[in-house]
């Protein structure tokens, strides 16, 4: 006689889903542009691009030419809050009847997928032969670091130099001489920046050596506000490419969905499930990025995600609601969703783990039913997992 036990269900292992914490820019970790076309994880992706990249998956955050830009216009700065991606491009180009000179920053919302003037740079007295080709959000209220591309003279801040750190919040300043606060050598210019935790971090537009290290184009430093330091060897970009804008995909509550994610409800690249990339795609469902779990069911926003589940309703989760003896077999039942694909896993013994005896089960209702031809006498621990599809 086989001895039902209750079913032991999880939505995705946490060793399935991948956590990415608040922290600081990673070679697994990170948002970039290149100044050539360039391969990562095995995708090229053009000088026009927005990478994210993450753990478990990387790709297009923003495209230009799929957006209708002509293939000369390249992304050089960048910087992500709340749902909008703001970025300066090296040439000016036109689109829905606004003109975009380098010197701007234009605002993408993901959600209305609509460009807008974020930062009308001549307007604030940006010479126009200069390139804005770094820039950080700092806050909501839009205030900003930026670098330029050439020495210039700017209202209120006076002669300041490619390597220097500036700031705007409706007038100019000069956040950090980039010679002397930043130890950046002369003649190399600040061409990435990304500011968190009180650190600034940024990239250089050849190689350099500071404070006894080497860093080459495709490097990013980091200063603390007393000395510059290399953060990190950028193994994620090939030395032939040079890095010229930097943000971060931020997971603050290791849910495992990016912010950006959470916020906008559309999906961001660098989160994915490390078994096969699948995405962790939010599908249009806004979270609390500060929150892992909104319903408080035990399962994180991003495990809800793969599932299909709704976040917010803790009675709506991946789990057997029955488990019954028929016709010498053991009946599973739970409730599916019919955009997934399903395995049933069982055990004779938890610690010595589970092994598929179903898997690739789809359904076209909102329950799914398995029946388990089960050897023996063994008592069996059942779970279910959703198969991820890439």
């Amino acid at each position: 006689m086989t001895v039902l036990l209750k079913g032991i269900v999880f939505v995705v292992t946490l060793a399935t889903c991948v956590q990415e914490l608040a922290a600081v820019p990673a070679t697994n970790r990170v948002r970039l542009s290149t100044d050539i076309t360039t391969d990562i994880r095995g995708v090229a992706h053009a000088d026009d691009h927005v990478i994210s990249i993450g753990a478990g998956g990387s790709g297009a955050l923003l495209d230009l030419q799929a957006m209708g830009l002509s293939a000369n216009v390249e992304i050089d700065a960048l910087s992500v809050y709340s749902n909008r991606i703001v970025f300066s491009t090296d040439v000016a180009f036109s689109m829905g009847g606004t003109d975009y000179a380098d010197e701007d920053l234009v605002e993408y919302n993901v959600n209305t997928t609509t460009l807008s003037m974020f930062f009308d740079g001549s307007g604030a007295g940006i010479p126009l032969a200069v390139d804005l080709d770094a820039v950080a959000i700092m806050n909501e209220a839009g205030d900003f670091l930026f670098s330029l591309d050439i020495t210039t003279t700017l209202p209120g801040a006076g002669v300041v130099t490619d390597e220097d750190i500036l700031f705007f919040d409706g007038s100019f300043s000069v956040a950090h001489d980039g010679v002397t606060d930043l130890e950046i050598p002369t003649g190399a210019d600040v061409d990435a920046l990304h500011f968190v935790g009180g650190d600034l971090y940024f990239s250089l537009n050849r190689t350099a050596t500071i404070n006894a290290a080497t860093g080459t184009d495709d490097d990013v430093w980091v200063y603390n506000g007393v000395a510059t330091s290399r953060h990190f060897v950028n193994t994620a970009v090939p030395d032939s490419a040079d890095v010229i804008s930097l943000d971060e995909p931020l997971d603050t509550d290791g849910d495992s969905l990016i912010d950006l994610e959470e916020i906008s409800g559309t999906d961001d690249p660098a989160s994915a499930i490390a078994a096969g990339g699948a995405p962790i795609d939010p599908n249009g469902v806004t979270t609390d990025p500060t929150d892992p779990d909104s319903d408080d069911d035990g399962y994180n926003d991003g495990q809800e995600a793969v599932a299909g589940t709704d976040p917010y309703d803790m009675f709506d989760l991946l789990q057997v609601v029955k488990i019954e003896a028929v016709a010498g077999t053991n009946k599973l039942t739970w409730p599916a969703k019919t955009d997934r694909t399903y395995a049933v896993q069982a055990s004779t013994n938890a610690t010595v783990g589970f092994f598929d005896v179903a898997s690739g089960l789809t359904t076209g209702t909102t329950n799914m039913m398995y029946y388990h031809v089960a050897p023996g006498t063994n008592l069996f621990l059942y779970r279910i997992r959703v198969i991820p599809t890439p």
